[in-house]
């Protein structure tokens, strides 16, 4: 995927507006990936991959598939959906998802 994320605290999801407070925070996009073709951006959270809920990074990797993802991202208090193509290269890259 290419990004650098943390497990969202209570805090964090309160200050953000997080609704459920669950989710996994984006603290970088690296370069060139489907992150950033996709356009997430650090301080986003990841709610949802593909309709399932995401609360920890673990589960993020676990939800992504090969081909097209549906993210649904909360930015700045707002809900929306990204499309992210992953194709295999990614998906078995150490880099793929750091912690």
């Amino acid at each position: 995927l290419g990004v650098q994320v943390a497990q969202l605290t209570d805090q964090m999801a309160e200050f953000l507006g997080i609704p459920g407070r669950e989710g996994v925070l984006i603290l970088e996009t690296l370069a060139t990936t489907p992150a950033e073709a996709a356009g997430l951006q650090a301080g986003d959270v990841i709610l949802s991959v593909n309709g399932q809920a995401v609360s920890s990074p673990s589960e993020l990797i676990r939800s992504l598939s090969e081909g097209e993802n549906e993210i649904e991202i909360a930015r700045e208090k707002v809900v929306s959906n990204l499309q992210v193509i992953l194709g295999g290269d990614e998906l078995a890259s150490d880099d793929a998802l750091e912690m």
